[in-house]
């Protein structure tokens, strides 16, 4: 058995999965540790590795030690890059990662069992989804594999990109739409890539993750958690929430002989409940808590109402500031916001960026689609393109602020800019026409396939981040922005509802931008507006490429009025041709 222990500077962690390596006792034990961020920082580290040292039993021991500090990025990589000079197998433990007996044997049996198949890259001590009901096999197979506790092969660990190299072309292609089988799974793991390609997080997990999705292995899953997270403390690297549920998960224990699996197939159930409950709840959750704490407005309306204001507001005020600052963070508009990926040689990029950042918190448009608007905007400004800006499905606003950001940058005279959105959520795909993928995001939150104008509950607190409110855009364009109100008009209400009402109002129009997603809210839009565009306008759509609804009302609408325009390219879902 090859065991490999990455360590740093936390002696107590380090002594209790000391003691639990002891009960297994290795044939071969491999200790990969960090190097000193300061002099104060030495004798701990010190201290670390003699404790890592002291074997109770006969054990062949290799140590990798860096004298400066590497990172946790640099240090798990290059550490385990080392151990597999040495062995073709491994079982990885870091610090705070306390495994129970069990699971020892259970990876060592299932390092075996799968060591030539192609399918499976990693086999996983954690199953993070409580009161998770699993079949009754041992273990399941799942996309994603928790790396607290985990084991693997070189032959897999060989093909780990931890710079990422493999992911702008496949960005550029939409890859990521095709992999996952949900968009917000495809769009939440597409910002965390292109922060890591920015240098705006330095982590090794996300990139092996990247590894085993482009390369199709399957990670294994144990019926039960094997192992615990002890290290949720202040002065942890990443844990540092002591509150977090993941930190209180309590170990099993693996019964044997194993039941083992007759068929390698994957169990998409609990990958959405993993992707759902784990991923996007312990991620958003202090984000979102951020969020709404620096809304000043917010907070000093709430604080009128208790009776203890003065000192909560002392609180809340000390801790809007450490979020603004460099350590805090992200509140809403700042750089970790913000972050974008690198330049990719469009035109005017460098003046978009600057404008992006500003809008960035407030829209679900990837950077393509950022980028490539902001230039629809600025021929339209530079080429006598007359007529209002018009955005079908706002969200909160960002791209609309873009827009109004691109006109006060270009012109001195103001355009109109019309908001069509419910602001109350996300109405009811229907089932005949809006296709499976439709159907599967909104199952997923339990919501209706009927096609009802009614607002289904949770699915942009699920899916996108929380609900795009009307104060959300108007605070972003009027108050942020500073784009004159008396040229931005608000239609609230179903797109079915407001458009036979509206339409008729807007004047001519200069770009039509419609993210409605399913068949009949878009195709409603085009019907309405699309008469209003003027030759020359922009037409886009957001989701043409990933709901089949949307891609099916747009190709209706087109056969209906004998027009085969061109149909450009912006990235995977997205879509524009220009009137003429």
């Amino acid at each position: 058995m090859n065991v490999v222990l990455i360590i740093f500077n936390r002696p107590d962690l380090t002594a209790r999965v000391c003691e639990a390596i002891a009960v297994a006792r290795p044939d071969r034990l491999f200790i990969v540790a960090d190097g000193p961020r300061d002099e104060a920082e030495r004798l701990k580290c010190e201290h670390v590795r003699s404790i890592a040292e002291k074997m109770s039993w006969p054990c062949e021991v290799h140590k990798n030690y860096s004298e400066i500090n590497l990172g946790s990025k640099k240090r798990v990589t290059s550490g385990i890059d080392w151990v597999f000079t040495f062995v073709d197998d491994a079982i990885i433990l870091e610090d705070d990662c306390l495994p129970d007996p069990s699971f020892f044997p259970f990876c060592e049996e299932l390092l075996e069992r799968y060591r030539n198949n192609p399918e499976i890259g990693l086999i996983s001590g954690t199953n993070f989804v409580p009161r998770w009901l699993p079949s009754t096999c041992s273990y399941m197979f799942s996309e994603y594999g928790g790396t607290w506790g985990w084991a693997t092969w070189r032959r897999a660990w060989r093909l780990n990109d931890p710079e990422l190299k493999r992911w702008p072309p496949l960005r550029m292609n939409g890859w990521h739409y095709k992999a996952f089988s949900t968009k917000k799974e495809a769009e939440y793991f597409r910002a965390i890539w292109d922060d890591i390609l920015a240098g705006g997080s330095h982590v090794w997990d996300y990139q092996w993750f990247f590894c085993r999705k482009v390369n199709n292995l399957l990670s294994v899953i144990p019926a039960e958690n094997l192992v615990t997270n002890i290290g949720f403390t202040q002065d942890a690297t990443w844990t540092t929430d002591e509150t977090s549920y993941l930190g209180k998960l309590h170990r099993q224990r693996m019964k044997f002989p194993l039941r083992h699996q007759l068929n390698i197939s994957l169990n998409h159930d609990y990958d959405v409940k993993y992707f759902n409950r784990v991923i996007l709840g312990y991620r958003l959750s202090f984000r979102r808590f951020r969020e709404v704490i620096t809304n000043t407005q917010t907070y000093r309306r709430l604080l009128q109402k208790i009776p203890f204001a003065k000192k909560l507001k002392q609180n809340i005020d000390a801790f809007v500031s450490w979020c603004k600052s460099e350590k805090g963070g992200m509140p809403i508009g700042s750089d970790e916001k913000a972050r974008l990926p690198p330049c990719m040689g469009y035109d005017l990029e460098d003046e978009a960026r600057e404008l992006i950042t500003v809008v960035r918190a407030n829209t679900m448009l990837t950077y393509e689609r950022l980028v490539t608007l902001y230039q629809q905007v600025v021929y339209c400004e530079n080429n006598g393109i007359h007529g209002a800006y018009v955005e079908c499905g706002t969200w909160k606003g960002g791209a609309v602020g873009l827009m109004a950001l691109a006109n006060m940058k270009h012109s001195t005279s103001r355009r109109h800019l019309h908001l069509f959105d419910s602001f109350e959520g996300i109405c009811e795909p229907d089932a005949d026409v809006d296709g499976a993928r439709a159907l599967e995001d909104m199952r997923s939150v339990g919501g209706g396939t009927a096609g009802r104008l009614i607002p289904v509950k949770n699915f942009y607190e699920t899916h996108c981040g929380g609900l795009g409110t009307f104060e959300a855009n108007q605070m972003l364009l009027e108050q942020n922005i500073g784009y004159d109100p008396t040229y931005i008009h608000y239609h609230k209400g179903w797109f079915q509802e407001t458009m036979p009402v509206c339409a008729p109002h807007t004047g001519d129009i200069a770009i039509l931008r419609i993210d409605g997603d399913w068949y009949a809210s878009t195709k409603v839009c085009l019907e309405h507006l699309f008469k209003h565009v003027v030759k020359g306008g922009f037409i886009i759509i957001d989701d043409y490429g990933y709901y089949e609804g949307c891609r099916k009302a747009v190709q209706d609408f087109l056969t209906h009025e004998g027009i085969t325009p061109y149909l450009n390219h912006i990235d995977a879902p997205a879509r524009y041709w220009i009137k003429n």
